[in-house]
């Protein structure tokens, strides 16, 4: 959709602001507040629907059928709360006041489907559902064939599903593109350690711990 599609649809924008990447047109929808567009160039990438009034989780998930679809948390720098996304639909429900008893939508924001959504949802998943996240990981690849991360999120869970081998080969995909990564050589270090390579593992581990640019998370690991 370019930006003259959209003031055809919804008439002339009330508001236009220059963004990082792009610039930022709203539009007054009813039923809505206002809906703003993100446009790279003259295409939209991204739509913004602000609700006029608030609602829970549930409810709008399934006025707009997502309800039997499995979200993914989205979590600022802090790791609070922010909203939902649903991968498949290229969705997000971003919260309200997060002091609330329960979240409440106040913002429905509509993008591309691509590979980040089935990566935050496979990061986030507690319950250990792996052929699901291998799933996802699949699509994933689909959409971002040269993203690393693919490779080590996959090497991470058919780690624990006891595919040593099939690990293996997974993170040496991911090192092929970061070689210098510390987080995925520990991956493999571990893999040495689990295929009985005791020695080696060892010397692989401290050569990782002994840099000094390592984060602490990543030597605590």
């Amino acid at each position: 959709t370019t930006s003259v599609e959209l003031r055809q649809l919804w008439g002339e924008p009330t508001e236009s602001q220059q963004a990082r990447d792009g610039q930022v047109l709203t539009f007054p929808v009813k039923p809505f507040t206002h809906v703003d567009a993100h446009l790279i160039g003259d295409v939209v990438n991204t739509i913004v629907i602000h609700l006029d009034e608030a609602s829970e989780v549930e409810v709008t998930a399934n006025r707009l059928k997502l309800n039997e679809l499995r979200p993914a948390q989205l979590r600022d720098n802090q790791g609070e709360l922010q909203g939902v996304t649903f991968p498949e639909r290229g969705v997000s429900l971003i919260f309200a006041d997060r002091s609330a008893d329960s979240p409440q939508v106040a913002r429905v924001q509509l993008q591309p489907i691509t590979a980040e959504g089935f990566l935050l949802r496979v990061h986030g998943d507690s319950n250990f559902q792996w052929n699901r996240n291998l799933a996802d990981l699949d699509v994933a690849a689909s959409l971002a064939p040269g993203d690393e991360r693919i490779h080590w999120l996959r090497s991470e869970i058919l780690t624990q599903q006891g595919e040593y081998q099939a690990a293996a080969v997974a993170i040496e995909k991911a090192l092929q593109t970061r070689p210098d990564s510390a987080l995925y050589q520990l991956s493999a270090a571990n893999l040495i350690a689990l295929a009985g390579n005791y020695e080696d593992a060892i010397a692989a581990t401290n050569a990782v711990v002994q840099r000094e640019s390592i984060a602490p998370l990543i030597k605590a690991r």
